[in-house]
């Protein structure tokens, strides 16, 4: 009898360890797991800019993969759930980019986050392109750049144009987010027709 409720007492432990497991598991999945934006397609219409989420066949065409869901953390056992630390600094959810030499609520931000930043981007980018050029936009990370005493929001993004003839070219760029200004280049394909000038700051923060 003993030995019967001591397994019946095992058995409910075990479950008890396996539904925590699980519990923590879900928590981390939910609390950990990001989202990166994915690629979106912007294309003259009629002379209309018009926008759509990038097809499967479209990616293809320029060699990339449609961002699914990644965890931060993998699930582990119980045992071997850590949290690692960070070794950049955060302000508002982004990554500060520069040395930081007082209080970020102290320092001076010469722009603002406007959520049509990307239009601006496509807009600027097509504006002198062939009508049959396609624009892709993935964004990758938002973050905080500190120059000259000043702060200012970016964005950072791949580009990439898919031209008649499935010929295509893309580069990596730090645009501004309020005013979709290409600010810093790189990655640029070899046969890249893109001409970007890049912006700098000013000595007093501002362009």
């Amino acid at each position: 009898m003993k030995k019967i409720l001591f397994l019946s007492f095992i058995i409910m432990l075990l479950g008890g360890i396996i539904t925590l497991q699980d519990q923590i598991d879900s928590l981390i999945s939910d609390s950990q797991i990001i989202e990166e934006d994915s690629w979106t397609t912007y294309e003259k219409k009629e002379d209309k800019l018009v926008q759509s989420p990038s097809t499967s066949k479209e990616l293809k065409k320029i060699g990339a993969e449609q961002t699914k869901k990644k965890s931060l953390i993998p699930k582990r056992s119980l045992s071997s759930v850590q949290m690692k630390p960070k070794n950049y600094k955060t302000y508002q959810g982004r990554r500060i980019i520069g040395h930081i030499k007082k209080d970020m609520n102290d320092i001076n931000f010469i722009n603002k986050v406007e959520k049509t930043w990307k239009d601006k981007l496509s807009e600027k980018l097509l504006q002198h392109r062939d009508r049959q050029a396609k624009l892709f936009i993935k964004s990758e990370n938002s973050v905080i750049k500190i120059q000259n005493g000043s702060a200012r929001y970016l964005e950072q993004v791949n580009i990439t144009f898919l031209f008649k003839g499935d010929d295509s070219n893309s580069f990596k760029a730090f645009v501004d987010s309020e005013t979709g200004e290409i600010l810093n280049t790189w990655n640029r394909s070899i046969h890249d027709k893109v001409n970007v000038k890049a912006i700098k700051f000013t000595p007093d923060g501002t362009l």
